[in-house]
């Protein structure tokens, strides 16, 4: 599996089962549908993916909190389609 196949996988896998937003699936789907543009940004592929396991739309409402909000996923997307590596 590639790292394209796995984040969309989990981000598809936390849409149905965990309250992941529409909106953030749909841009990671046309994100994953050109993986040819993401050649040598697999390293923040994998971090989004992680970060996307660890979603959670309550996320910061506690302390020492180990998961991230959508909007925290928003900004790494933007980085990943911006070209940073």
């Amino acid at each position: 599996m590639t790292p394209f196949e796995r984040l969309l996988l989990i981000a598809r896998f936390q849409h149905e089962d965990h309250d992941f937003p529409i909106h953030l699936l749909r841009e990671i789907e046309e994100l994953v549908g050109n993986a040819a543009n993401l050649t040598g940004r697999e390293a923040l592929v994998h971090d989004l993916a992680t970060q996307i396991e660890n979603f959670d739309s309550h996320a910061g409402a506690g302390c020492f909190c180990d998961s991230y909000s959508a909007g925290q996923i928003a900004a790494t997307l933007k980085r990943l389609k911006e070209g940073a590596v």
